[in-house]
């Protein structure tokens, strides 16, 4: 988050900014508690990652790395074409491990952010339209980058995520609509037989 945003239930937090512009950027490191994220990082399942940043896009988590559209993805798949998630100045301090709480844990706490929001009556300003929770905002670039909208991938995520936090998180994905690529517009045509349209034209 390297803006300020307006959202009553999550503060905006302290910064540590780096000026090295270590990835020709500036890079912010925003800090917020465990009862803030609503997340306890020693109850949560880990995945190692590489380096504090990626330089290309990289999925750790293999068990979400099944579908074609993410399969190369992962770091075998980007080795073999010669490329690394690491950027070129690591960022890590040598001989240091760091680990990030799984894809499920993070849903998990994005979910119970979302329901305290709504307990809290905090999705409406007096007079004013519906102001949606950055958790909101989150859940929906989980579900777009990793395709959690797909059954497929349904399947892997609702048994580790919390008993309560399945129906908001099926709701989000419910909601979500994936603009049509090329590809799935070319299985679409291969599925029901029909061609693509010509100068707009069918």
């Amino acid at each position: 988050m390297d803006s300020a945003r307006v959202d009553s239930s999550a503060p905006q937090p302290p910064r540590l900014r780096d000026n090295r512009h270590v990835l020709d950027d500036l890079f912010i490191l925003n800090l917020r508690s465990e009862s803030e994220f609503m997340l306890r990082v020693d109850d949560a399942d880990m995945v190692l990652v590489p380096d504090v940043f990626a330089k290309v896009d990289v999925i750790l988590d293999a068990r979400f790395s099944q579908i074609i559209e993410l399969s190369n993805r992962t770091p075998a798949a980007l080795a073999a074409r010669g490329l690394s998630s690491i950027p070129d100045i690591p960022c890590t301090v040598k001989g240091h491990k760091i680990f990030t709480p799984s894809i499920p844990k993070f849903i998990d706490a994005y979910c119970n952010q979302l329901r305290t929001h709504r307990l809290r009556g905090e999705n409406r300003r007096p007079g004013g339209p519906i102001r949606l929770p950055r958790a909101h905002e989150q859940l929906g670039y989980l579900v777009s980058y990793l395709y959690l909208e797909r059954p497929s991938q349904q399947e892997i995520l609702l048994p580790l995520l919390a008993e309560q936090n399945r129906d908001i998180f099926q709701k989000r994905a419910r909601h979500f609509k994936r603009k049509p690529t090329i590809a799935m517009l070319k299985e679409q045509w291969a599925r029901e037989g029909s061609r693509p349209p010509l100068n707009g034209k069918s």
